[in-house]
């Protein structure tokens, strides 16, 4: 247990996120490789060569620079910057609070509860200490300090960790 200034209540997580977008700079390894093979094989862990093919025909894939959307056959030349855009999905269940250790201007400690991850990845993308953190500025911290920049944490604990950082 900590003992905490204050508890912040964030909003409710909504059902679903607002998906993710994956921004990518080609490296020589993958110059003249193909879209499809350039994810298939740099991201062969978040989809079948199937799965891959579809989201490209859906136009979820686009040159960071025009958002124009790639066809499969697309070639690569190293240093093209692109995107994949994942859709919106429900993410696990997660806490939606924290308790604020101790604040001033320059410094936020908190301790977060056990279920919740700190940064996104994989199935967190929303609901993590980042996005509460970011809630937490918008809501009462940039009234409190103008000058506050947008905290983020300095180190993490697992998602099953409870306990306190900064």
């Amino acid at each position: 247990m900590c003992p905490a200034i204050h508890r912040f209540l964030g909003n409710p997580w909504r059902v679903t996120n607002n998906g993710h977008r994956y921004a990518d700079k080609i490296g020589g390894r993958f110059a003249g490789k193909t879209v499809l093979q350039y994810y298939e094989q740099q991201y062969s862990a978040a989809g079948t060569r199937e799965q891959w093919q579809q989201r490209i025909t859906n136009c979820q894939v686009t040159y960071n620079t025009t958002s124009e959307p790639l066809a499969e056959d697309t070639k690569l030349k190293a240093g093209d910057e692109i995107t994949y855009y994942r859709l919106p999905w429900t993410e696990p269940e997660a806490p939606n609070f924290f308790d604020v250790l101790y604040e001033d201007e320059h410094v936020l400690a908190i301790c977060k509860p056990a279920g919740l991850q700190v940064l996104p990845k994989g199935l967190f993308c929303q609901r993590t200490v980042l996005g509460l953190l970011q809630q937490y500025h918008y809501q009462k911290r940039s009234l409190e300090y103008p000058d506050s920049l947008m905290p983020a944490p300095l180190h993490r604990l697992g998602r099953g960790t409870s306990g306190w950082f900064a």
